[in-house]
């Protein structure tokens, strides 16, 4: 995840083979990280509102009633996501997560039905989201609240 400087550089990104406009793998070492370098130094740009993420499933977790996000299984947003609450600090949520929205898009069959007997597993780096936007325009939000 790297800084982009404004419009243009966006449109001037190339489509990798998902069609995703992506870096210059030449380039990436010129450019500016998003939440800071690798070593530890900190970004200027730090603070995100919204990180919409992509996913394989999801389904509500019966009892927390939160909405739980299997991924592509690289670890890429849960790595960012750990990078993030690094970067940092003093934007934390109580339950120790950083306070950017997490919110994912996916079509209606993405999202598995609580009569279907599935559930998308969860690992310990797993965040669950705050909402999922369906391509048949409902959208479902997350608990704010713990359910006992």
């Amino acid at each position: 995840m790297v800084s982009l400087k404004g419009i243009e550089d966006y449109e001037s990104l190339q489509r990798d083979k998902w069609g995703i406009p992506s870096v210059d793998a030449k380039s990436v070492n010129e450019r500016q990280r998003s939440v800071g370098e690798l070593d530890g130094n900190r970004s200027e740009d730090v603070s995100l509102d919204l990180i919409l993420m992509p996913g394989v499933a999801f389904d509500v977790d019966p009892r927390s009633r939160v909405i739980r996000r299997l991924g592509h299984g690289k670890g890429f947003y849960d790595y960012f996501l750990h990078r993030y609450a690094l970067a940092a600090p003093s934007e934390k949520a109580p339950d120790r997560r950083p306070t950017v929205l997490l919110y994912a898009l996916a079509l209606k069959e993405q999202l598995l039905s609580p009569d279907s007997g599935e559930s998308v597993p969860v690992g310990p780096h797993d965040q669950p989201i705050d909402g999922v936007f369906l391509g048949d325009g409902k959208f479902i939000e997350s608990a704010k609240e713990p359910v006992d």
